[in-house]
Formats: structure tokens, C-alpha cells, sequence
């Protein structure tokens, strides 16, 4: 995992930009707006049965604000805003789910995140980590 990169104190913060990737969908599709899964979700610490009413509730409002984007405007988000990070999830996941795809985090509550993949114009969620254990948060 690379190290953080620290930024000149008064120095603005610089602008995200991913370039899509394996995950990410193709071609043109970076103009659809993305759709949302439940369907890999885990069960256990991190699933969504785990999460608070209050955690619930920040989980629906950043999924509709999430889908009035386009995947072009997530990508060039901030990863602790409207956009994604990819992220090494320390738990295992059954490898079938994330065979050919990148584990990414989306914040849904402050910074809680929820983590899955990318899959064409769709987010997979699997794991919600409303306890920050799931993986490393550098």
C-alpha cells in the first residue's frame, strides 16, 4: 500500500481524477447513471442488519444522491464525498464475488464505509463497515 502524500499547509486540496478502470464501465457508459445491488451483501458484523436506524436512513440518502450522478461525475468526486477509493479488505469474501474486480468503498454515513465492486453501470455492495474494522483506514 503506498504511503500518504502530504500537501504544502495553505497548498488547496487537489482534485481527484480516476481514470476508469477494469471496474469501471465502458466506453460511453461513463454517462449512465449507476444502479445499486444488495444482492452480494454478507452476512454477519458487516451486513446491513448491523447498522443503526440513523445508518439506514444516511445509507438511502446517499444512494439517491449517488444514482442523480453520472459514473463520469463519481469518478471525478472525492473519496470521502460522492466518490469511491478502492480499498484491501482484510475479511475474505467468497472469491467468486470479487474474481474480477476491484474491492472499492463508498462512504454512506460520515465516513463509514460501505465496500463492494464495480461492475459495468452497477455497485455491488457486499460489506457495510460501520465499525471501521473491515479493512485498513489510512
Amino acid at each position: 500500500m503506498a504511503g500518504k502524500i502530504n500537501r504544502p499547509k495553505g497548498a488547496p486540496a487537489a482534485k481527484r481524477v480516476l481514470e476508469p478502470g477494469p471496474e469501471s464501465p465502458p466506453g460511453s457508459n461513463l454517462t449512465l447513471h449507476p444502479k445499486i445491488s444488495l444482492a452480494f451483501v454478507q452476512p454477519g458484523r458487516y451486513a446491513l442488519n448491523k447498522c443503526t436506524k440513523d445508518e439506514k436512513a444516511a445509507l438511502v440518502d446517499k444512494l439517491h444522491n449517488l444514482c442523480a450522478l453520472t459514473w463520469k461525475q463519481i469518478y471525478n468526486a472525492g473519496r470521502h464525498g460522492l466518490g469511491f477509493e478502492k480499498v484491501e479488505v482484510k475479511k475474505a469474501a467468497p472469491p467468486e464475488i470479487f474474481k474480477d474486480h476491484n474491492q472499492v468503498a463508498f462512504r454512506f454515513c460520515g465516513k463509514k464505509p460501505m465496500v463492494g465492486f464495480i461492475d459495468h453501470d452497477t455497485f455491488y455492495i457486499v460489506w457495510f463497515d460501520h465499525d471501521f474494522t473491515l479493512y485498513r483506514h489510512d
